[in-house]
Parts: C-alpha cells; sequence; structure tokens
C-alpha cells in the first residue's frame, strides 16, 4: 500500500473503492446508502422518506402532522396517564384521564384535575352510526336503544319513551 504522512489534497472527482477512515468526518453531502453503527449530529435531520426504527427509540418530544397507526397498542405512562384531544383553533380541548383506577372522559376540559366545562361526551357505535348514549354538560344524560332515544334526564326529572317495567315503586 500507500503510506501518504501528510494532508491529501484532491481536486476533482476521485473514485475509491474501500476507504477505511479513523477519526471524525465531516461531509456537507453524502450520497448513497450510509451504514454506520452510531452517529451524533448537531444539526437538524431530515428524512424525506420512511424512518425504519427496529428497537428501542427514545424520542423525547415527536410532533406529528398526520395519521399515526399503533399495530398493538398505545402505552403512556406516569403518575396521570392522560391523552388529550385539542381543537385546531385550540379553543376546546377534550381527554381522556386515568387516575386512582378512575377513568374519566372530559368533553370540552380545561385546566387540571378533573373539572370540565359545558362539553358533550357521545358513546356511539362505529363511524357513529348508532347513538347509545348522549351526555351533556350542565345538562342532560340521554340513553337510547336502537338508535331511539328512551331515557332523558330533565331538570324536574326523568322522562322516559315507551314502556316501563318496575318490579316495586
Amino acid at each position: 500500500g500507500v503510506s501518504i504522512p501528510q494532508d491529501l489534497d484532491v481536486d476533482g472527482h476521485t473514485n475509491l473503492d474501500n476507504v477505511s477512515i479513523a477519526g471524525v468526518v465531516t461531509a456537507t453531502t453524502f450520497k448513497g446508502a450510509i451504514e454506520a453503527t452510531s452517529a451524533s449530529f448537531s444539526s437538524n435531520i431530515d428524512a424525506n422518506g420512511d424512518l425504519d426504527v427496529d428497537g428501542h427509540t427514545n424520542l423525547d418530544n415527536v410532533s406529528i402532522a398526520g395519521i399515526s397507526t399503533f399495530s398493538d397498542q398505545l402505552l403512556i405512562t406516569n403518575n396521570t396517564p392522560r391523552l388529550k384531544f385539542i381543537e385546531s383553533d385550540n379553543s376546546t380541548a377534550s381527554r381522556i384521564i386515568m387516575s386512582a383506577g378512575v377513568c374519566y372522559i372530559q368533553a370540552g376540559a380545561f385546566g387540571s384535575g378533573e373539572t370540565t366545562s359545558n362539553g358533550q361526551v357521545w358513546i356511539t357505535g362505529y363511524n357513529g352510526q348508532e347513538t347509545f348514549a348522549k351526555f351533556i354538560g350542565n345538562g342532560a344524560v340521554q340513553l337510547f336503544h336502537n338508535n331511539i332515544k328512551k331515557f332523558d334526564t330533565t331538570t324536574s326529572g326523568i322522562s322516559v319513551t315507551g314502556t316501563t317495567d318496575t318490579d316495586n315503586l
């Protein structure tokens, strides 16, 4: 082989079949595939294709624009796990919170803790094809059978549509 004890300055195109570098490589552009065992980047990384990560990945802050698909579970762990849904104008936030073994569904929730504003929670079938129940903030609870409202809470009590069957009154 050839040994060059000083810097080698090459102007123009250079074709090297196999290059082994011990130390730091500084480059402004890479073309083709890169295979490495580790890397460190001091600036932003722009990936214009799919990013396939095998194994554990620790991401401190992730912003996703578009749809995310989870193949098995979405696991959220800490002292008060929560999912928060914010409308595009940031006017209304809804969330699902687990706290002390209780699952809270909060519609139009603001602030912290288990408080809600005047939001609504609807429990429906797939794609909203059938309504099972509606919970209206500062208002009624409505229960449905086969998509027909059968039970309402009102300011004066309850309203039942259809026949009631009771054992004792």
